[in-house]
């Protein structure tokens, strides 16, 4: 049987103190940036809705990892629509920006739009807020082009 000096006990009490002190950090790191993406615990915003031509698009609920919208965070916006002015649109969740920030607008994700066809239904988005601007649920032309009416929220 090894015999215990008092330079092994001494290696292993260093060994358990930062094995210890390795633990409570990542017990107490803030979340990471996945984790920022799929937490919708709080409420950012409710009720806001957009009527134009028959067509309408009401936010029931914007959800987030905080109260407040912040840059670099993931939101979950869910509502309903009714869609009368034509046979389909694309139903979306966008940022709009400065026209300086344009060539930073990063590629949109399909979580945060859906194809809707003429009548009413529900929705639920994700939107990842690249940068600081005006978000908003928009209709458009399914085949693409440019909103024909939206709410911001």
């Amino acid at each position: 049987m090894a015999k215990l000096t008092y330079e092994k006990s001494m290696a292993l009490a260093v060994l358990f103190t930062g094995c210890s002190l390795a633990s409570v950090y990542l017990l107490a790191a803030p979340q990471d940036q996945g984790a920022r993406q799929n937490d919708f615990s709080h409420v950012v915003q409710i009720k806001k809705t957009y009527v134009r031509a028959g067509d309408m698009i009401t936010i029931d609920e914007v959800r987030g990892p905080s109260k407040e919208r912040v840059v670099g965070n993931t939101y979950e916006v869910s509502g309903t629509y009714k869609l009368a002015s034509r046979e389909k649109a694309m139903l979306g969740a966008f940022v709009t920006i400065s026209s300086q920030d344009r060539d930073i607008h990063p590629e949109s994700s399909p979580e945060q739009k859906i194809i809707v066809t003429q009548g009413q239904g529900s929705f639920t988005l994700r939107l990842h807020i690249w940068q600081a601007g005006a978000p908003h649920v928009s209709f458009y032309p399914s085949e693409g082009g440019a909103s024909f009416g939206g709410v911001y929220f």
